[in-house]
């Protein structure tokens, strides 16, 4: 009977050693996945950073070349017009010139001629308001499609973060 009961109190020590190590062995591998679980949420902050300031950098880029393109367009419009109200003021003032000879000569035929010079100036006058409405027309399409691409480099970054930070939520998770 002592045989039997010194076996049973082995046994038992050697079951509580095995206990002990098991107990030990969970505690590792829970600290080991709790480092990897740490490691794997600070990759997935490096990445949300990184996608963010990727974000901004092009997000910056557009709006400079987006600031470029309208300081272009504006200049580029203002010359036109510019242009455009000299050549009407010189055709008006060529007109007015032709109409005061006309007028000194004072025939129905130089009456004729003036109406017809000031018509022409007139035409001219509306060639240029329609040459300045076109470089206003392209300057608002080049701001929309910047605009667009703006949008665009946002929507992608926002995407970007979302996917990192589903990514993450994942890990915590499976963690």
């Amino acid at each position: 009977a002592t045989t039997r009961a010194e076996r049973a109190e082995a046994l038992a020590a050697a079951g509580g050693e095995r206990a002990g190590r098991a107990e030990q062995a969970a505690v590792g591998a829970r600290e080991v996945a709790d480092s990897k679980l740490l490691e794997a949420m600070a990759d997935s902050e490096r990445r949300l950073r990184t996608a963010n300031e990727a974000g901004t950098l092009r997000e910056r880029e557009l709006q400079a070349k987006l600031s470029a393109a309208l300081a272009d367009a504006s200049a580029a419009a203002a010359d036109e017009m510019a242009v455009a109200e000299r050549r009407a003021r010189d055709a008006l003032a060529v007109a007015q010139a032709d109409a005061a000879a006309a007028a000194a000569e004072a025939s129905e035929r130089h009456s004729s001629a003036l109406a017809q010079l000031l018509g022409k100036a007139a035409d001219e006058l509306v060639h240029a308001n329609a040459l300045a409405a076109d470089a206003a027309a392209l300057l608002h399409t080049q701001i929309d499609s910047l605009a667009a691409d703006l949008a665009s480099a946002r929507a992608a970054g926002d995407s970007a973060s979302g996917q990192l930070g589903s990514e993450r939520d994942k890990a915590l998770a499976e963690a």
